[in-house]
C-alpha cells in the first residue's frame, strides 16, 4: 500500500508569532498601529490588541532629505475627517530669521506659526536625531506648527515652505506627508507633537431641504388659514 504524506499544520509567520509571543491578541483595533509602533509588516486580515502593562512611546517627527533637494516630514497615521495640529522640527541653514507659509492651493496642510529661532551648538552635517533635522550646515531650529486635515482615505502630501527673511535666495521646500485610515480601521498611536484637533463629522442622512411640488389650495384649506 501506498503510504499517504504525513500532514503537518503550517508555520506561522513571522509576524504572527511575533504577535502572540508579545501578548497580543486579535481585536478590531486598527492593526497598521503595530506596524507603526514597531516596522513589522502584518497582514491586513490581522487584528491586534495591546497588553495591558504594554507602554507605547509615541514616535517623534523626523525630516528626510529627498532625491529632489527637498525634505519630508512624515507625521504618521492619522484618521479621516479629522483636524490634527503637528509641530514639525527643522534644522537649517537658513540664519536666525525665518518665515513659513504654505501655497494657496493647498488644502490639508496650512501653516500655523512658527516657533523662535534657537541656535544650534554644533554645525550637523547628518540627520539629527533630537530635532528631526537632515542635511548640512544647519545652524537653526525652528518648530513649525501646521494644521491638518484629512478629507479622504490614503496618501495626503502637501508642500510648506521655509525661508529666510534677510536673504530671499535661502530657503527649503518640506512636504508633509501623512497616511489617512478608515473610521473603521480604529485610532492609531498618535507621533510626537501631533495632536487632534476635532472630528468632522458627516451628515450621511437623507433629509432634504426641497419643499416637494407646490399645488393650488382648494377652497376648504384657504378657508382653514
Amino acid at each position: 500500500s501506498i503510504s499517504q504524506p504525513t500532514k503537518t499544520a503550517p508555520d506561522k509567520p513571522p509576524a504572527r508569532r511575533e504577535l502572540q509571543s508579545a501578548g497580543f491578541t486579535k481585536h478590531p483595533l486598527c492593526y497598521r498601529t503595530f506596524v507603526f509602533v514597531t516596522g513589522m509588516s502584518v497582514s491586513p486580515s490581522v487584528r491586534v490588541r495591546f497588553a495591558e502593562n504594554t507602554v507605547l512611546e509615541p514616535v517623534p517627527i523626523h525630516l528626510e532629505a529627498l532625491s529632489d533637494g527637498t525634505s519630508e516630514a512624515h507625521i504618521g497615521l492619522l484618521r479621516i475627517h479629522h483636524s490634527y495640529t503637528a509641530d514639525i522640527p527643522i534644522s537649517h541653514g537658513l540664519g536666525p530669521e525665518v518665515i513659513a507659509q504654505h501655497p494657496q492651493h493647498n488644502v490639508c496642510v496650512k501653516v500655523l506659526e512658527v516657533s523662535e529661532t534657537e541656535p544650534l551648538l554644533v554645525m550637523t552635517d547628518k540627520a539629527d536625531s533630537s530635532s528631526g533635522a537632515t542635511g548640512t550646515g544647519n545652524t537653526h531650529r525652528n518648530i513649525v506648527k501646521v494644521e491638518v486635515t484629512t478629507n479622504k482615505e490614503g496618501s495626503l502630501g502637501e508642500m510648506i515652505d521655509l525661508m529666510s527673511s534677510q536673504d530671499n535666495s535661502k530657503a527649503m521646500k518640506v512636504f508633509v506627508t501623512a497616511q489617512v485610515l478608515k473610521g473603521t480601521h480604529g485610532n492609531p498611536l498618535l507621533k510626537k507633537g501631533v495632536h487632534m484637533l476635532s472630528h468632522h463629522h458627516m451628515d450621511e442622512s437623507d433629509a432634504t431641504e426641497w419643499p416637494g411640488y407646490a399645488r393650488e389650495l382648494n377652497d376648504e384649506e384657504k378657508a382653514e388659514q
